[in-house]
């Protein structure tokens, strides 16, 4: 008995002591597997596999036989005809039977071509279809595929394994049982067509995918091949079934997984790389691009150190490479580059992926962490702020309480009414510089928690109220205004609208330049549908270019003549801010400074 390694052992024994010829043939038509009947039946001597199987059998060699052998390699079952072998002369010639069967692998491709031989030359008187009939039974006891024949719309005939299958304890139970019943409802259109066609048109029905039902009712999933059969001198139908739930389920959860994997590498909010071995970019995800601004295309096969690592960190980056590649998981807090050159803060985690415990890539999985270091940068500022704001509230409240109390002692001991009048006036000033230092306090912790509401603004109303509140301002009544408003209607948050209106038009006020003939502040408001752009622009005692960089820091003062509490510009940034604008200033000492604030429009 000759056989390759392509067809299994279970194959070769089962056809080994048959008495029928058999043989298999791969894609080529070079012989794999043959039996000594089939040596015996041709006078063959075969040694070694891989011979040609026409030229093994020449006579068959541009024969009906050929035809059916290259219809069996197209995935048909193929019944051969009377063939006919010449042995020297008519009376030793001898009468064959053939049947040709394609073998499937479990994606329903041909892997090659199981021929089986019988000799009929003894019953050559024999019918066609007796003799047919006699041969496919007998394969069919022995097959380790699962055959019945139904005639007449029930089974006939069925083998251990179509009964084992099914759900039945042998195969005589199966007799007399209506075909339909084991075909699943959503099937069942499709299984009827391909029944007429065997059966009207006498032609097999291709291997194809079926959902069949248990005797218990358990559904299984199937490869089903029709052959043309006849019993009893009636049209019938040998079915040949492979039980394929098992590897279809195997198949369903391999699919699921792979569609788990793929959603969890492509939708997920963090950016992911797969590394081959080598460290080349093999995958990437949509978060990475989100991240790092490369798409997939443009990172495939790229070392990651050459595209987003800074030079400064080349060797902090390998060194992560070579730990994870070692086999161990990484987790590091470092900077990556963007593509535009931008330095982002990322947290990288350096997970190693392994089969059959060899390394074969890693997953870098990445963090962006702007934000949290942002908040950060903010909680340090704040606290700054706060040990800040601390000393500063001890010393400007103190401070005023203790003139009080100096002024309230001078007033007790004085006799004269001007003085007390004057020690009065005195103490009203330190309260009021007391009172609009708390008021910047409120209004900065105000602005830190309140949301940002949305009202219809009207500039007018808030500048005359505004310029009212700010009367009792030793200079206001030598500054001049002019007011210059057009454009759409805005709205904004309306508190905070009138803090930066406060604050601004305070300042303009109380640094106004007293040396000058004639003090003013310009308002200029314009509106449009997306933003308001305010300018505030007076002609005061300006303030110098080395002071600039720092007026909007929390109290401080540009100049010795500072009367306020060092809070309003803060203020004033701190608003612009929340309400998502943008301020500018020019000033230039003893000309004059002008303050330009662009706001959203929330119409």
């Amino acid at each position: 008995m000759g056989r390759t390694g392509d067809l299994t052992n279970t194959l070769t024994e089962l056809f080994s002591n048959s008495t029928d010829g058999v043989f298999a043939i791969d894609t080529n038509g070079h012989l794999t597997v043959w039996n000594e009947a089939f040596e015996t039946f041709f006078d063959l001597e075969i040694s070694e596999p891989g011979d040609n199987i026409f030229d093994v059998l020449p006579f068959i060699k541009g024969s009906q036989e050929e035809s059916f052998i290259n219809e069996a390699l197209d995935g048909k079952s193929t019944v051969g005809k009377n063939l006919l072998v010449p042995n020297g002369s008519p009376n030793t010639s001898r009468h064959y039977e053939t049947s040709y069967s394609p073998i499937t692998n479990d994606s329903g491709g041909v892997n090659g071509v199981v021929g089986i031989v019988r000799d009929v030359t003894h019953r050559k008187k024999q019918t066609k279809s007796e003799a047919y009939k006699i041969a496919a039974e007998d394969v069919a006891t022995v097959s380790p595929l699962a055959m019945a024949i139904h005639c007449e719309g029930k089974v006939v005939f069925a083998n251990r394994y179509a009964a084992e299958m099914l759900g039945y304890s042998n195969e005589e139970e199966m007799l007399g049982e209506p075909i339909l019943q084991f075909i699943h409802p959503d099937c069942l259109e499709v299984v009827r067509e391909r029944m007429k066609k065997v059966l009207v048109d006498r032609e097999p029905a291709v291997a194809l995918h079926e959902k069949l039902i248990r005797r218990d009712g358990v559904e299984i999933e199937a490869v089903v091949a029709g052959l043309p059969y006849e019993y009893e001198g009636k049209p019938a139908i040998q079915n040949i079934i492979r039980d394929v739930t098992s590897s279809r389920k195997a198949e369903e959860q391999l699919k699921r997984n792979e569609k788990l994997f793929h959603q969890l590498f492509s939708m997920s909010p963090l950016g992911i790389v797969m590394l081959d071995e080598n460290y080349r970019v093999a995958k990437s995800n949509d978060g990475f691009t989100e991240i790092f601004g490369y798409s997939p295309e443009e990172m495939f096969g790229k070392k990651l150190n050459e595209v987003i690592v800074p030079e400064i960190y080349q060797e902090e980056a390998s060194l992560i490479n070579e730990t994870t590649g070692g086999g161990k998981v990484r987790h590091i807090e470092s900077i990556r580059r963007h593509k535009d050159g931008k330095l982002i803060p990322v947290l990288i985690y350096g997970v190693p992926v392994r089969l059959d415990e060899e390394i074969i890539g890693i997953y870098g999985i990445y963090v962006d962490i702007s934000k949290r270091k942002q908040a950060e940068e903010q909680l340090r500022i704040r606290n700054e702020e706060l040990d800040h704001f601390v000393y500063k509230v001890s010393h400007d409240l103190r401070a005023p309480l203790t003139s009080l109390l100096g002024l309230i002692n001078l007033t007790k001991l004085g006799t004269n009414q001007n003085e007390i009048s004057k020690y009065i006036e005195l103490m009203e000033g330190q309260i009021n510089q007391m009172d609009g230092f708390i008021r910047d306090i409120l209004s900065h912790a105000k602005n830190l928690k309140q949301a940002v509401s949305r009202n219809e603004i009207d500039f007018q109303t808030i500048i005359e109220s505004t310029f009212g509140e700010l009367d009792h301002l030793p200079q206001s009544g030598r500054v001049q205004r002019k007011t210059n408003i057009s454009g759409e209607a805005f709205y904004s948050d309306k508190w905070r609208i009138e803090e930066i209106f406060r604050n601004l038009i305070s300042n303009a006020i109380k640094y106004s330049d007293p040396s000058k003939k004639e003090n003013h502040i310009h308002l200029e408001i314009v509106v449009t549908k997306t933003a308001a752009v305010l300018k505030f622009a007076d002609n005061g005692i300006g303030i110098a270019s080395e002071f600039l960089p720092h007026i909007y820091d929390m109290f401080y003062r540009a100049t010795e003549s500072s009367v306020g509490s060092g809070l309003g510009l803060y203020i004033v940034k701190n608003a612009v801010h929340m309400l998502e604008g943008e301020i500018k200033i020019e000033s230039r000492g003893g000309e004059g400074t002008c303050f330009e604030i662009t706001i959203p429009n929330l119409a």
